[in-house]
């Protein structure tokens, strides 16, 4: 983790121009308070602390480590002294107890629990707080570099070398530890004007990660701790759970059956559940790459199942015929994420393969290289058929599939494509950076007015007049046939993982802090608030 990205840099550039200015405001500040009230208000206002932004598809649950380094045998270095602990500036009071008005919550639950890199670019710390959160990164990166260097000689037989870790070890734990409860007093300071008394620990509170449904009546919740909650058609009730792992997703059948997964351990490991009846029960892991990352069911005996390497290099694709799971290709894809069987004739994988895209055309996997002038690293992909498929990327690019050959489409902007809905061979939708929004009308893709300016991370639809977006600050867009226009939400942040649609129009969708939200009779409200409500 201590490998300096370009995107690294340029977030320890804008922490730098964050210090300066945060300078420049207390300067400001001290200089106010002999104006009197009115100045002291001003400057107050001034610096209202910036709000959290969260990547709706960046999950809390991280399954890869891009900074995993080569094991070697240094000899054992002390931690750098941390450093000292400063009170952050007082902010204004903006919120007065609800989850809804203070999405500092989330980051702090992430800093806490999965406190890399990658997580502190996407939700942006305040400044006052950037430079311990990135402290606190950099020794749970030693802490995980000298795990990895202990298992490396172990896995050579070389015991005497893992031991001579012993000391290093237990004093990067020192050192993490240390600054985790650094990183704890500093969020209590900062987030006290807001009259929330923030847990020491999160062994309570089990936020939400994965929904799914068999039919209206009946659906399924699973989240951090093993969480699983059970939908009979009235109401959310929790249900028991064989495991206290971490469970990412799951998928359903319209029989009621379906797996869940999850993940344990420093390399990845996942675990697998299998809901047979009303009743989960874990089963072994079919898999040999250990990181399970999605499940795609089309019946009780049709199901297919993406794996990877911890690194995500490796990807590994299983099928399951209704007695067992058996492996159908293990090839080189990077960052697979997830997998999407239309039928048995046509399955697609998505993932960040530059202009790579991996398809299943009548039962064969293969992968197919997108050529064309400019960068169109692909970031999504849709198959209607096996001979009906696009494929969405970067500068604008938009591909179609034939069922030979991938041809790219003329589009009327430049700006990156991250999500595709195609409701069929003559109607579909594209969106992205800078909220633009393609129509395909089964000639030409169109722009069309967009009510928002932020970049479009999801987009899922039912049928043709009932769609939803999500830009990255969570503003919602429901499109009702004729046009999307933004959505009265009841949650701040939108939601965490894609919604789902059911046949009589209502939709569910998890949210990062309310827990559970409901769409029905032209509406939303929330089912249950996470945490105080969940059962």
């Amino acid at each position: 983790m201590k490998k300096t990205s370009k995107l690294v840099h340029e977030k320890q550039t804008s922490r730098f121009s964050w210090g300066w200015a945060a300078l420049c405001l207390l300067l400001l500040c001290a200089a106010c308070q002999t104006f009197g009230n009115q100045g002291e208000a001003l400057v107050r206002q001034t610096l209202q602390p910036p709000a959290a932004s969260v990547t709706p598809f960046s999950p809390p649950l991280s399954f890869s480590n891009s900074n995993t380094k080569t094991p070697t045998l240094p000899p054992a270095a002390a931690p750098s002294s941390p450093t000292p602990f400063k009170s952050p500036t007082p902010q204004p009071q903006v919120c007065t107890g609800d989850l809804a008005d203070c999405p500092q919550l989330i980051y702090f639950r992430e800093m806490l629990e999965n406190p890399d890199y990658h997580t502190l670019l996407a939700l942006h710390p305040p400044p006052e707080l950037a430079d311990l959160h990135y402290e606190l990164a950099d020794r749970k990166a030693d802490l995980e570099e000298i795990d990895q260097q202990i298992a490396s000689a172990r896995s050579s037989g070389n015991a005497q070398a893992a031991l001579g870790f012993v000391q290093a070890r237990s004093m990067a734990e020192s050192a993490y530890y240390a600054v985790r409860e650094r990183a704890l007093d500093a969020w209590e300071a900062f987030l006290s004007p807001y009259n929330i008394t923030l847990p020491r620990t999160f062994k309570e509170l089990h936020p939400l990660t994965g929904i799914a449904f068999t039919n209206p009546r009946e659906g399924w919740i699973v989240g951090r701790k093993g969480i699983i909650l059970y939908y009979d058609g009235g109401s959310w009730q929790r249900s028991s759970s064989p495991t206290q792992t971490d469970l990412a997703g799951l998928a359903l059948d319209s029989g009621g059956q379906g797996w869940a997964w999850g993940v344990f351990g420093d390399q990845g490991a996942s675990i697998l559940l299998r809901l047979q009846g009303k009743h989960w029960q874990e089963v072994e892991n079919p898999a040999s790459l250990p990181v399970i990352r999605s499940i795609s069911i089309l019946s009780p005996s049709l199901a297919w199942m993406l794996a990877s390497d911890v690194n995500g290099m490796e990807a590994e694709i299983l099928h399951y015929n209704g007695r067992v799971w058996f492996q159908e290709k293990k090839l080189t894809f990077k960052d697979a994420i997830s997998i999407h069987m239309r039928s048995l004739q046509a399955g697609w994988v998505d993932g960040y393969a530059h202009n790579q895209v991996l398809l299943s055309i009548n039962g064969i996997w293969q992968t197919h290289t997108l050529i064309s002038a400019q960068d169109c690293s692909i970031n999504q992909v849709q198959l209607l058929a096996a001979d009906a498929g696009w494929a969405a990327g970067k500068n604008g690019c938009i591909f179609k599939f034939d069922g030979n050959h991938w041809a790219i489409e003329k589009t009327p902007v430049m700006n990156d494509m991250r999500q595709l809905w195609m409701i069929n061979a003559k109607d579909g939708w594209a969106m992205g950076q800078n909220g633009s929004i393609l129509h395909y009308d089964g000639r030409a893709w169109v722009e069309t007015d967009s009510p928002a300016t932020e970049t479009i991370e999801v987009l899922a639809g039912y049928r043709a007049g009932l769609g939803l977006a999500m830009t990255t600050s969570g503003r919602i867009l429901r499109y009702d046939g004729a046009k999307w226009a933004l959505e009265d939400f009841p949650v701040q942040l939108g939601f965490s993982s894609s919604p789902v649609f059911l046949e009589d129009g209502e939709i569910w969708a998890i949210t990062p802090l309310h827990g559970i939200a409901h769409f029905a009779n032209g509406g939303w409200e929330v089912a249950y608030q996470w945490p105080e409500e969940l059962p």
